[in-house]
């Protein structure tokens, strides 16, 4: 496996989704331990190391270093195999919503996949790859959000070093690639996500900085928006909302919308359409969503369409107005409107 080639880990991570089932992933297999309360000893060996998620992976990582996520609250389990290695993480999030990363292990390096599960229904996220030297993970290469999209691809990369049984983050990048006609990927742009963002302001004499979280940009639409608001209302709505922000380095705007292109059986997300504004929290991001759902007969589909924007709101808006995703559902009968916030 060549860890700098996108296409090779893309490859790697289509090829996962279209061949693993995760209700098939016979966790129940191996030894279970609970992340809350009194650790059993062979979990607390792992918990007390993980910095970074290079012991118990990304999922684990972001639940239990999140102060206001519910996920920290909420019940969380480690499978480990017989030489504690780690083979998934389970998170009940409340009701029929479980968050899942299954491992799987190979000569170097593992893998970690991530899912929801809502009722019935299952939506992969994350992919990572785990690359090991001596037993320790020293790089991770993660695409998030990558199985909704192969045409641009963000790839997450950390690269580790250990000093005794510590951690120390050297470096982390955001790649963001676009898909050429070969099948090979070109390199759009690569951030530094250890670097503080421009745009942060001290407030007062305590150095404390003054982040763009989008929560006040998600009141001002959800007291804009309903479901009884035509799609281009809606449309229109979100880019009024978010033209009020402070202009941040590195936002970025995504738009998704349609039927995913490629059939991952259970996996294959379902259609959707949402629009995302993406602005910098240190080496995580904030994520506002409005996402609307629709009334759609079955077997009808729906074309599929992806853009990531980073020189403004207007061309994304125009784009979107003139997609054929956007034309064949503005006017089917919409069944919901979310407003939300994500931290990833």
């Amino acid at each position: 496996m060549d860890f700098d080639n996108v296409a090779e880990l893309v490859k790697g991570m289509q090829e996962y989704l279209e061949s693993h089932d995760i209700r098939k992933a016979g966790l129940p297999e191996y030894d279970a331990f609970e992340v809350n309360g009194d650790q059993d000893p062979r979990l607390k060996a792992l918990t007390d190391k993980d910095r970074y998620g290079e012991y118990l992976g990304r999922y684990y990582h972001s639940s239990v270093t999140s102060p206001d996520d519910p996920h920290v609250s909420s019940k969380i389990t480690v499978y480990l195999d017989s030489d504690d290695r780690p083979m998934g993480v389970w998170n009940n999030i409340g009701g029929f919503v479980d968050n899942y990363e299954i491992f799987e292990h190979h000569d170097g390096y593992f893998t970690g996949a991530c899912y929801m599960v809502m009722g019935g229904h299952v939506t992969p996220s994350h992919f990572t790859y785990y690359v090991l030297q001596d037993g320790r993970v020293t790089e991770m290469h993660s695409l998030p959000g990558a199985s909704m999209d192969v045409g641009t691809v963000i790839v997450s990369r950390f690269e580790f070093g250990y000093e005794g049984d510590t951690t120390v983050l050297k470096t982390a990048f955001n790649y963001i690639n676009d898909l050429k006609e070969d099948g090979t990927y070109e390199l759009r742009r690569k951030d530094d996500l250890l670097l503080p963002p421009k745009s942060a302001k001290k407030i007062g004499g305590k150095g404390r900085k003054r982040v763009d979280n989008q929560e006040k940009l998600a009141s001002m639409l959800n007291e804009k928006v309903n479901d009884q608001m035509t799609l281009e209302e809606l449309v229109d709505a979100f880019f009024e909302v978010i033209s009020k922000a402070k202009p941040v380095d590195d936002e970025m705007l995504q738009y998704t919308a349609g039927d995913y292109p490629q059939d991952l059986g259970p996996f294959t997300p379902p259609c959707s359409f949402i629009l995302m504004r993406q602005t910098p929290n240190g080496d995580e991001f904030f994520q506002l969503n409005l996402e609307v759902g629709f009334d759609i007969p079955e077997g009808e589909k729906i074309p599929y369409d992806f853009r990531c924007f980073e020189d403004g709101d207007e061309d994304l808006k125009e784009f979107v107005l003139n997609s054929k995703s956007f034309n064949a559902l503005k006017d089917k009968a919409i069944s919901y409107v979310q407003v939300y916030v994500d931290e990833t």
